[in-house]
């Protein structure tokens, strides 16, 4: 009876590190139990005092009071089960570990391979129940304008003059090109809806890493390491039957392809089960059907994964009626799906009337994240044991919040400048506080 509430402060604080994450963690008694699956006590203790940003052993041994003699070892082991990554500084040849976040993150990672240390079908269970049954996370995880993913156009699906055109970050086929490190793993929203039987025909072994995303995974045993013929052949497969290609959300080093489907994707989700619009940033194009040509057959409708495409009846100036795919604007991602489904070739891509930002990196991606979610204070002042901190992190996230910085996140020449402003502040943010790496 005395051991229960240490348990209880002891992932009630792991819940509120992870919510101080541009994605977030909204309280719910799933996500405890899946913390308590996934941390012991001890992993817990330490990961809720974990940097913000990634950091030495020898840093995190000062957040955390942790002799790094002990402390390395706890976070080789969280590292080896997707709880914590790990990353080689080239500055310096030393490893620097951070707190993995929930999405993209530890959920995804703990069913990228089948384990037997942990009760996967509970933990997939409790998944979906967060996710999907309740509607706080998809909610907080895709409030705002910059997403985790952005939708990879087809290429495919274009002419071969918009081939020729598109830049190298809008291809799937120059992000696998562009790495000398990739990796295949396993669906991890496929394989939760395996675990329960709720499992479809699309395939498990399907999605791609690349980089040091594919480097840490390969390294820890979550992904298996793959040719640069082996991944072409996976994005082959993947347009042949219909997976929504999503990237990494940047323009530079794009880490990850996912193969998506309409039934089991969680990103995709958001829009199927919540009705949350383009919980991924949506690609330069957008379909397009000619009228005209149009047959009525309905296979785009049919093949679209977020419904975005709706079958109306119309009447020709013969007066006989007949049905013609309109693809809604305020849905479509631009994935080029429905135009590989459409037999009679009347479905097309067109570039977008203005094209869609996208950030340079991850750092930009981070901040921009946090500066929308009125999170960006925690990325500047992350020690949890230093009071002037905790007041700053709160005053910052305070100012962000308030109508008039919403505006300026919004506003595409204010959020620029606020974005490169920040990015200095978080960059330089150690050295100000006294936290150094």
């Amino acid at each position: 009876m005395s051991e229960q509430p240490k348990v209880k402060v002891v992932y009630r604080r792991l819940r509120k590190r992870l919510d101080r994450m541009p994605v977030g963690a909204p309280r719910s008694r799933s996500l405890f139990e899946i913390l308590s699956m996934l941390f012991s006590e001890e992993e817990a203790a330490v990961a809720a005092q974990m940097p913000q940003k990634p950091a030495s052993v020898e840093k995190i041994a000062r957040y955390t009071g942790k002799n790094p003699a002990e402390l390395l070892p706890m976070l080789e082991k969280m590292a080896d089960r997707g709880l914590v990554l790990d990353m080689e500084n080239p500055d310096n040849g030393k490893m620097y570990y951070l707190l993995a976040p929930t999405v993209v993150g530890f959920f995804e990672f703990s069913l990228m391979t089948k384990r037997d240390d942990i009760d996967q079908k509970k933990l997939a269970e409790l998944f979906h129940l967060y996710m999907f049954d309740e509607k706080e996370f998809g909610h907080n995880v895709f409030r705002g304008k910059t997403q985790l993913g952005r939708a990879l156009v087809s290429e495919t699906a274009l002419t071969q003059e918009q081939r020729t055109g598109i830049l190298a970050y809008e291809s799937a086929t120059a992000a696998i090109e562009a790495e000398d490190i990739r990796a295949i793993t396993m669906c991890y929203c496929r394989h939760k809806g395996q675990l329960t039987d709720d499992a479809c025909d699309f395939p498990l072994d399907i999605c791609l890493s690349m980089g040091a995303g594919a480097d840490y995974l390969i390294r820890h045993k979550l992904a298996r390491a793959a040719s640069k013929t082996e991944m072409l052949e996976k994005l082959a497969q993947a347009r042949e039957i219909g997976l929504v290609q999503m990237g990494d959300n940047v323009k530079d080093k794009i880490g990850f392809i996912c193969n998506c489907c309409g039934c089991h994707c969680g990103v995709l989700g958001g829009t199927n089960t919540h009705g949350i619009p383009f919980t991924m940033n949506t690609s330069n194009f957008i379909a397009a059907p000619d009228h005209a040509a149009c047959k009525g057959c309905g296979l785009c409708a049919q093949r679209c994964p977020i419904n975005a495409i709706s079958m109306q009846e119309y009447t020709r100036e013969d007066g006989k009626k007949r049905k013609r795919a309109v693809v809604d604007e305020g849905l479509c991602l631009g994935c080029g799906v429905c135009a590989g489904a459409c037999v009679p070739g009347c479905m097309h891509m067109e570039a977008r009337p203005a094209r869609v930002i996208t950030p340079e990196n991850t750092i930009e991606r981070v901040i921009s994240m946090a500066l929308e979610r009125g999170t960006i204070g925690s990325l500047i002042f992350d020690d949890e044991n230093r009071t002037d901190q905790r007041f700053m992190r709160r005053f910052v996230n305070t100012v962000t919040s308030l109508p008039p910085a919403k505006q300026a996140v919004l506003n595409d020449k204010l959020r620029s400048r606020f974005l490169e402003f920040m990015m200095k502040q978080v960059s330089s943010a150690g050295s100000k506080s006294g936290g150094s790496v």
